[in-house]
């Protein structure tokens, strides 16, 4: 049986959400990542009402695409929910309301639904209002009488200058009076406001949770080919996360990551995938090489096809910064190889990074990975604990670094050191490797953590 989930916050309470469409999964504002989480089924109904865009990255347009091409009905309303749906309405997702009319008009602008929001104890509520809210209470308030037209764009203009984190209907009405409204007029529009302020964010949530829920849950879900995409792709392994809330919580990534920072020979591995990955491109293109050639014969024969090579067959001056100072000794068509498989950075969107993983499972060492990133965590849990103010994101970047550098001898050349291992630069490395930092130095038998021999006993 298909299930119904609504990302709601400031446009409609949880309660309000199952008091429509009882059964239905209500989770916080959206952000980037939710939908990859989700794992949502063919015939699943995913209602996005509100999102976050400040405190988070918001959902992504190749995040909702995923879905709609699993076979999955996506409907976007009221908030950032009636964007998306605008944005996406030629790729099947349903959108529904004044707001979504409003977006696809090319009315509104981004942040005009915006507002700012309570925490997950008050139901994530807004606690400033929305501009178009405003808009639309105010030209009620002028087809009304309470305001004249000249008081109205008064209060219109006003709210419309103030940032979205500060606009409250009190903070609007007090910034008029200082612009010139009289104290009389922002009094009448006060005492009126709790009959005509607008709740067209709210009527618009209603609408779409009640079209999601009427959905006919015996229609054959419209399965379409998935479209690749490298960065859906990246997004997918730093999200996935297999046995999320639990003690081994764990993405494939992390547990490369592992193996990157602390297997000796995983430069070996890396290499060889990356060398493997680019002569194939090469066999292609040429009809195939006789198999008895060693990757580095067709690496060099890539460099020169290619123009890597200086006019002498050497390795172009530029280019030795990717070679160790001991390095530059060897024959060069293993310099070659060193430089070509060390210039692609580990993309965990790329077929290389599934032969890793593959690689690692096959060797029966995953599963070491994964113990390792628990015990990490727990290393930095204990930390907290121990030091409340603690935030492993704030240690500095200078020794961490070269604490990582030292235990891959790489010094006095980093670069080589880091592409050995995938990373692009220093600030690629850490973003990685920070929160393996505290365990590694407290294990240094750690070196011994390796791709194809037995792993270390933990301490």
């Amino acid at each position: 049986m298909s299930r119904l989930v609504c990302f709601a916050g400031a446009s409609l309470t949880a309660d309000d959400v199952r008091t429509i469409a009882p059964g239905a999964l209500v989770l916080p504002p959206i952000g980037h990542g939710d939908l990859i989480r989700l794992h949502a089924e063919p015939g699943d109904r995913v209602v996005i009402l509100d999102g976050e865009f400040l405190e988070r990255t918001p959902v992504r347009h190749k995040e909702v695409l995923m879905l709609i091409d699993r076979g999955v009905h996506v409907w976007g309303a009221a908030g950032l929910g009636a964007m998306r749906a605008a944005e996406l309405e030629r790729e099947g997702m349903h959108g529904v309301g004044a707001i979504f009319r409003l977006y696809r008009a090319g009315v509104l602008a981004d942040a005009d639904v915006a507002v700012l929001h309570h925490g997950p104890d008050r139901g994530y509520a807004a606690k400033t209002d929305a501009l178009i809210n405003v808009l639309l209470t105010v030209r009620r308030a002028g087809r009304l009488g309470v305001v004249s037209p000249e008081e109205a764009t008064v209060i219109i203009a006003t709210a419309a200058a103030m940032l979205f984190h500060q606009r409250t209907y009190e903070a609007v009405l007090r910034s008029a009076i200082a612009g010139g409204l009289t104290l009389a007029a922002a009094d009448r529009f006060r005492t009126a406001l709790p009959a005509i302020i607008s709740t067209v964010q709210r009527s618009d949530a209603r609408r779409a949770v009640a079209a999601a829920a009427r959905w006919p849950s015996l229609e054959a879900p419209v399965v379409r080919a998935a479209r690749p995409n490298r960065m859906l792709l990246n997004w997918i392994a730093r999200e996935d996360v297999v046995d999320r809330g639990t003690p081994e919580a764990h993405t494939d990534l992390d547990v490369v990551n592992v193996y990157r920072a602390f297997a000796p020979d995983f430069a070996t591995l890396h290499h060889h995938i990356n060398l493997t990955a680019l002569v194939s491109t090469m066999e292609a293109g040429t009809g195939g090489k006789d198999s008895s050639e060693t990757l580095d014969g067709l690496a060099w024969e890539f460099a020169r096809a290619r123009g890597i090579l200086g006019g002498r067959g050497v390795v172009e001056p530029g280019l030795v910064r990717w070679l160790h100072a001991h390095e530059r000794d060897l024959p060069m068509s293993r310099q070659v190889a060193l430089v070509l498989a060390r210039s692609m950075a580990l993309d965990v969107g790329s077929s290389r990074f599934t032969d890793l993983v593959r690689t690692l499972k096959l060797r029966g060492r995953f599963e070491r990975g994964v113990e390792v990133v628990r015990q990490a965590r727990l290393t930095n849990e204990a930390m907290v604990r121990k030091h409340p103010g603690h935030q492993i994101e704030r240690l500095a970047a200078g020794p961490l670094s070269q604490w990582f550098l030292d235990q891959w001898h790489g010094r006095d050349t980093p670069v080589p050191a880091m592409a050995d291992r995938g990373f692009r630069d220093t600030g690629d490395m850490l973003g990685h490797l920070r929160s393996l930092f505290l365990f590694g130095r407290s294990n240094p038998s750690l070196g011994d953590l390796s791709v194809t021999t037995a792993a270390a006993t933990l301490t």
